[in-house]
């Protein structure tokens, strides 16, 4: 760890690699993506440090918090900014360290004022995580789940791929599936981009004990400001619907709303909250959690879709009236948490 160095590097401060970038966007480079991966294998958490009205794209977001990354802003002052926390210190430590008590220091908002220098909310944004379950055949195809899904929320297939942004090659299911295959039995991570850039997501295929299972992490633009909850959890759960009628075997998915820009960008200020709108229960969980699925009907929004014999349920929450968050509770309890991890094998130790 003392002798870590990398291209990207600008200084060491404790347990933190910082590499610093006075980009207005910053994009998930291969040097970056290099990056990334060198620090978190060296013991280090790497951190991207950002000008104030500097914005991230999805793909560097995501990977950035798969290494265990942070990001941080500098102002006008050159002070170190957590945009998570609102916190403010002379270090990266100063501001991330977790034994650092910043209420006491005085360098804490437990409720951060937004930073200036970058552009309101302009949309509702869909966050989507989905996986879905393909036999180990020499026929299977993965990216059609990553399809399905760009379909469903932009209309448009993906255009386009890569290893990290650009995303330079032009987006064909057979080459994509060549090029996981060719990796197994390693899992590959990809960066796919449609609709003019209005689709922007991460694919991750990987090999199971029992086939291939592809994970597809989307957002998308996906209503104008001011929605009701009501259309959103009926568009989400149309979403969701839709993509049963592509996959044989979804395994699950959620789309939650925020809001966003029509880039897919975060500019440097405090995340906001997610909102649920629509769940996807695939075939295998739903017979193994063996619910009462009249009963659920009478209280909340769930319908059927996908095969006939083997069906995915789709939950619509937060319709007349109920808080989200509550209704996904409910639905969760109604269900069973050892039910759940049943039904998803969290109740299985790993071997």
């Amino acid at each position: 760890m003392a002798d870590f160095s990398h291209p990207l590097l600008d200084y060491r401060q404790g347990p933190y690699a910082c590499s610093e970038t006075r980009a207005s966007v910053v994009y998930l480079s291969e040097a970056l993506t290099d990056f990334l991966v060198a620090a978190s294998l060296a013991g280090l958490t790497p951190v991207i440090v950002s000008r104030h009205d500097a914005e991230l794209t999805f793909a560097l977001r995501y990977y950035l918090s798969l290494h265990g990354g942070a990001r941080l802003v500098r102002d006008a002052s050159r002070e170190f900014i957590n945009p998570a926390t609102g916190a403010r210190g002379a270090s990266a430590p100063a501001v991330l360290d977790p034994a650092t008590d910043l209420r006491e220091a005085g360098a804490f908002s437990a409720t951060p004022p937004p930073l200036t220098g970058y552009p309101a909310p302009e949309v509702l944004t869909a966050s989507v995580a989905l996986s879905a379950h393909f036999a180990p055949h020499d026929d299977s195809r993965v990216g059609i789940a990553a399809d399905a899904l760009a379909h469903g929320l932009v209309d448009s297939t993906v255009l386009a791929w890569g290893a990290h942004e650009p995303a330079a090659l032009t987006w064909d299911v057979d080459g994509f599936t060549n090029f996981a295959r060719a990796h197994m039995p390693d899992g590959i991570r990809a960066v796919l981009q449609g609709g003019g850039g209005a689709f922007q997501a991460v694919s991750i295929v990987r090999r199971t004990r029992i086939g291939i299972e592809e994970t597809v992490l989307a957002q998308a633009p996906f209503a104008q400001l001011g929605t009701s909850q009501d259309e959103l959890a009926q568009r989400a759960a149309s979403v969701l619907e839709s993509i049963t009628e592509t996959l044989s075997m979804p395994l699950v998915g959620s789309l939650t709303i925020t809001p966003g820009w029509r880039q897919n960008y975060a500019a440097s200020a405090p995340d906001f909250s997610a909102v649920p709108a629509a769940f996807l229960i695939g075939p295998r969980a739903v017979r193994a959690l063996d619910a009462n699925l009249s009963a659920l009907q009478a209280t909340h929004q769930i319908s059927e879709a996908g095969r006939k014999k083997l069906p995915s349920l789709i939950a619509g929450v937060g319709r007349n009236g109920t808080p989200p968050w509550q209704e996904a509770l409910e639905i969760a309890e109604a269900f069973g948490a050892e039910a759940i991890a049943r039904a998803y094998g969290l109740d299985r130790e790993e071997r």
